[in-house]
């Protein structure tokens, strides 16, 4: 498992439909191993919120965190 995490660290992942359902749930655990993740959703307030609940789980505080909705492009929250 520890070399699951040292090959994860820091590995982008783009996840669509990020915001809710499988798509956070396969954020979250990215988050947990290691990944930069971007989420991909419509809803801005469900992407902010599901990224703060994902920011929480992260393995490290060097984890970048994005989210990308149908007008803005917000990095490094």
């Amino acid at each position: 498992s520890s070399r699951a995490n040292t090959k994860n660290k820091f590995s982008p992942l783009l996840v669509t439909g990020g915001s809710s359902g499988i798509g956070k749930c396969i954020a979250l655990e990215a988050a947990k191993i290691g990944a930069n993740v971007t989420i991909v959703a419509r809803n801005e307030n469900r992407l902010r919120s599901a990224l703060e609940e994902i920011k929480e789980q992260c393995l490290n505080h060097d984890q970048k965190f994005n989210y990308l909705s149908g007008r803005y492009v917000v990095f490094n929250i």
